[in-house]
């Protein structure tokens, strides 16, 4: 009886051995399976022990090398236009106004009855602009020469109240109308009326030419009726 007791104390401590060597075995193995060959466990240890391997070997996704890389490509995206694209274009300049003030200078040569014709180097129009290409003002004619039918009308000097237009569809049209009175040496009064109609010429329609009629009525020489005069004329009147 003895004896048995003892052989059972004996044996007891080789088997308890024995376990733990089959455990490191059986972990031992865990890794190999892992690179590729297929090794059973042979206990729940050894499946423990290869879980966390399988674990590790899962593959992580790469971060963004820059966190704030997609922030600012969906701000840039999203982005205000350029300046230059909202900028309004800059309002043109204003026009400058006409003048107001008007000054025409329209020599002449005009014949009548007398076989001498007179030459009106002097003929000056001071006056204001009027809407519609419209200018009024005084007139200023000095003439020399026969074409007043006496001989004291040699030197003449007249003074009108004219209105000068430019008309048609690029107002190249030019036309003036006046009337007052003349004076012949010594100082005789003549009534008259006076007419021009041209054409204006030139980039800015400022140089004119034409002809002109005259009626005068010499009343200092008590004439009974009227006398005609006719002429051409050549100036610059700006409209």
């Amino acid at each position: 009886m003895i004896a048995w007791t003892l052989l059972l104390v004996v044996q007891a401590p080789a088997g308890a051995s024995a376990g733990p060597a089959s455990d490191a075995v059986d972990a031992s193995a865990a890794p190999v399976g892992a690179s590729g060959v297929s090794v059973p466990a042979s206990s729940g240890a050894g499946a423990s022990a290869a879980a966390p391997v399988a674990e590790s070997t899962e593959p992580v996704a790469p971060l963004s090398a820059t966190p704030g890389a997609a922030t600012s490509a969906s701000l840039g995206e999203a982005g205000p236009p350029p300046v230059a694209s909202r900028s309004a274009p800059s309002p043109a300049a204003p026009a400058a106004p006409p003048r107001k003030f008007v000054f025409a200078w329209l020599p002449s040569v005009v014949a009548g009855i007398s076989p001498a014709p007179s030459t009106a180097p002097v003929t000056v129009f001071l006056g204001g602009r009027l809407p519609r290409t419209w200018a009024l003002g005084y007139q200023l004619t000095v003439s020399v020469g026969l074409a007043e039918r006496y001989l004291s009308g040699l030197l003449a000097h007249r003074h009108h109240l004219t209105a000068l237009h430019g008309f048609g569809a690029d107002r190249r049209g030019f036309t003036s109308v006046g009337g007052g009175v003349s004076f012949n040496l010594p100082l005789l009064p003549v009534v008259e009326v006076e007419g021009r109609i041209g054409l204006r010429f030139g980039e800015t329609r400022r140089w004119v030419f034409g002809a002109l009629a005259r009626l005068g009525w010499d009343i200092g020489h008590e004439e009974r009726a009227p006398m005609p005069q006719f002429g051409a004329f050549f100036g610059y009147a700006p409209l």
